[in-house]
């Protein structure tokens, strides 16, 4: 059995398309940002919309994935001394409304992932489980969603907000996935067929996946819903 553990780092090299103009703050230096557009956002994206403030400005990064990923847009200009950048008004605001929402994130992080492991440490109880939780979990489900739980490292979630997990099984694999944004947490689980894998769209078929959707409240994990695919 192969297993590859992929970690999604601090900075994104890919956000969701929906977000992608935003993300790359385009109206950063005319309008100021409103809480109700970086609520939902994840950690790595508050970061790359914090870091295309600088970019546009033709700040040169000291990050190497950063500086390449910026070079690869044709609006980025470095310059060549960092110190005589200046900002707008509207752009010291962004700055300091993105850095504030940053901030929190990382606390709601920590305390999310404090809750998961908090779960994790009865996870072998369900009576437990379904009274930390505040719902009920299928009997059916429930052993799938003892493996996904114990696939999630919370340390490791703390500093990125997103964990990924593939188990390569031969005929197919197993993908579990944690991503937060803002309070809310979604925990997957999927089985994919690789014996016929798509090399030319990179993709596999889907055999079927579950989805358990919780909101962080008074410092546990309430589950909110579970969905079936597949």
């Amino acid at each position: 059995m192969r297993k590859w553990l992929f970690i999604i780092l601090n900075f994104p090299i890919l956000v969701a398309a929906q977000t992608q103009s935003f993300s790359h703050c385009e109206q950063c230096s005319e309008h100021l940002i409103t809480e109700a557009e970086l609520k939902q956002l994840t950690s790595r994206e508050l970061k790359l919309v914090l870091n295309s403030i600088y970019a546009r400005k033709g700040y040169v990064f000291k990050t190497p994935e950063i500086q390449r990923y910026f070079e690869l847009k044709q609006w980025y200009k470095p310059v060549e001394d960092n110190s005589q950048i200046t900002f707008n008004q509207f752009e010291k605001r962004n700055i300091a409304i993105l850095q504030k929402r940053e901030t929190e994130t990382l606390q709601e992080l920590k305390q999310i992932a404090n809750a998961l492991q908090d779960l994790k440490d009865i996870i072998e109880n369900k009576n437990l489980v379904e009274q930390r939780v505040s719902n009920s979990i299928d009997p059916e489900v429930f052993r799938q969603f003892q493996n996904t739980i114990k696939h999630i490292d919370p340390k490791v979630l703390a500093l990125t907000g997103v964990y990924r997990v593939t188990i390569d099984n031969g005929d197919y694999q197993e993908t579990y996935h944690l991503e937060i944004k803002g309070t809310e947490l979604t925990l997957s689980y999927s089985s994919a067929t690789t014996q016929f894998y798509d090399f030319y769209n990179n993709s596999e078929d889907i055999d079927w996946s579950i989805f358990w959707r919780f909101n962080l409240e008074n410092n546990k994990l309430s589950l909110i819903n579970t969905e079936i695919a597949g």
